[in-house]
């Protein structure tokens, strides 16, 4: 928890989980033991409570990372304007902010602060940042708080918070055992020694969906083309170059998979000739061929896997979406305008249409892709828990 008048509310939060049997360790910042002693969050617990990242009891551990590793979720709440910035500039300079740093599970925000300070743009921005990177914002409520005033920013509702805790203590299980693949990033096909054909993708949108089923979960492989993104924690990387490197890893993989969401900007061409060398030339005429389609190949051997594809088209989406779905048999569709600069292949945000077998449409507003990815895996979830019942 970090410095604010809500912090009484972060006390009854401890002790509610802690009587429903969920193990809550502490840790406070330097301005909230200004509010609120840890030898309550002692008391309420029974574990001890950090504070001092100099004073760690005698232990030769290092111990924001011994709070890291053993954290199954970690909640932020009250989260102050101050904190969520430190969170979204990687800032660790104290024991809150180096162990949150090092957690490689789930990451709640619940903020708690004045309205102002809420609606400033900074402060906007840095949530959304944090969004982006698959951080939950419990976000906050309007009603009368400390200062006085009226407006946005009062700490959500201990029942909300702890139910939202809840749910991802549950979600972290409720995969298990699945076998999840997941294509992301570009594909690059050579023209000679130094050139090639590719596209702008980032692999954002991959690495949002890989991350999203490891933390519920899942046994993840990633096959991701040239992307310059850190691997998510509990995601098996297998790196590929070529559209024809890709097609080989996914057939392999494949077989064995539950689900396959296949994010992944793949070439649509390629040169039929190669030049090894450097080429000079000072006029070159290139010659390109059709790459096979990899959801066409590896729905010939379908037996039952959850298949989800994308739509990545400039300007309307929607009609190549729904021809995809008919056509391949899957059993979604993500469609997606990438010609718009503020949600195409390089944004940290997307805004898309979620196409069903059933003929259902489901259009997102403007939101972080590490958003539409738990929406994605919302979306397909049912489907995914009849395999093999």
């Amino acid at each position: 928890m970090t410095g604010s008048v809500a912090a009484f509310r972060a006390a009854d939060i401890a002790s509610k989980l802690t009587q429903e049997g969920v193990s809550v360790r502490v840790i406070l910042t330097s301005a909230a033991c200004r509010f609120i002693s840890p030898l309550t969050f002692e008391s309420l617990t029974g574990n001890p409570a950090g504070y001092d990242m100099w004073d760690n009891g005698g232990s030769k551990a290092f111990p924001h990372l011994d709070a890291a590793r053993n954290a199954d979720v970690a909640l932020i709440a009250p989260a102050t304007a101050d904190f969520i910035a430190k969170m979204a500039g990687g800032i660790g300079d104290d024991l809150l902010s180096s162990a949150i740093l090092a957690v490689k599970g789930p990451v709640l925000v619940a903020p708690a602060m004045n309205t102002a300070m809420l609606e400033n743009e900074i402060t906007q921005e840095n949530l959304a940042r944090l969004r982006g990177r698959g951080v939950e914002i419990i976000a906050s409520e309007d009603g009368h708080l400390a200062c006085g005033e009226t407006g946005q920013g009062r700490l959500a509702s201990v029942e909300c918070i702890t139910g939202v805790v809840r749910h991802w203590l549950e979600r972290l299980t409720s995969w298990k055992g699945r076998k999840v693949l997941v294509t992301a990033g570009p594909t690059r096909e050579p023209m000679d020694a130094v050139r090639h054909i590719s596209n702008p993708s980032s692999g954002r949108m991959g690495y949002a969906v890989a991350r999203a089923a490891a933390r519920r979960g899942a046994n993840v492989i990633l096959v991701s083309g040239p992307a310059e993104l850190p691997v998510p924690p509990g995601v098996q990387l297998v790196r590929v170059v070529t559209a024809a490197q890709m097609r080989r890893a996914v057939i392999d993989w494949f077989p064995g998979s539950d689900l396959m969401v296949m994010t992944a900007a793949v070439s649509d061409y390629r040169p039929v000739e190669t030049v090894s060398t450097k080429n000079k030339d000072k006029e070159w005429t290139v010659k390109l061929e059709k790459i096979p389609n990899i959801i066409e190949a590896v729905m010939k051997d379908h037996q039952g896997q959850v298949v989800v594809g994308f739509a990545a088209e400039a300007g309307e989406p929607d009609a190549e979406g729904e021809r995809k779905l008919r056509e391949r048999g899957l059993d979604l569709v993500v469609a997606n305008d990438i010609s718009r600069e503020e949600f195409g292949f390089i944004s940290e945000n997307n805004k898309a249409t979620l196409i069903f077998a059933d003929g259902r449409k489901e259009k997102t507003d403007l939101i972080p892709k590490g958003q539409l990815a738990e929406m994605i895996l919302n979306a397909i979830e049912p489907k995914l828990i009849n395999i093999g019942s």
